[in-house]
């Protein structure tokens, strides 16, 4: 099933119209209508996520990922396991991360490593005895 298809299997089991789900995710029924019949096929991540919260599923359900609507909700919030493993800072670098674009996703990737190859990071790898990036 296509991620058009999940939203509005989702959307009408929680008994909802067009104009509510839009209304919640601050967007014209218009376009939630859009959304359902495929018309519009690059849903921005924020909007998957929040209309899996409206209806109760994952973002992993509805993007077709998983068949398993409700498969701890909390437990698989990628971001949730980031602050946990990497703290909330890398969480939330993740968060904006995401909402770039490849360009710019690139010139951060060319950023992070120009501050990797500063002194303060590369000795710490020879202490570890990793090789310098």
């Amino acid at each position: 099933m296509k991620l058009n298809e999940r939203i509005k299997e989702m959307r009408t089991l929680k008994n909802m119209t067009l104009l509510e789900v839009a209304e919640i995710l601050g967007v014209k029924e218009a376009t939630m209508q859009r959304y359902e019949s495929g018309e519009i096929k690059n849903i921005k991540h924020d909007t998957v996520v929040m209309m899996a919260d409206i209806f109760g599923c994952t973002p992993c359900y509805l993007m077709g990922w998983s068949d398993n609507k409700t498969e701890n909700i909390q437990a698989s919030s990628l971001s949730q396991q980031i602050a946990q493993e990497y703290g909330e800072d890398a969480a939330a670098a993740l968060s904006l991360y995401v909402q770039l674009d490849r360009t710019d996703r690139l010139r951060i990737n060319e950023r992070m490593q120009t501050l990797l190859e500063d002194e303060k990071y590369t000795s710490q790898k020879a202490k570890r005895g990793q090789s310098p990036a």
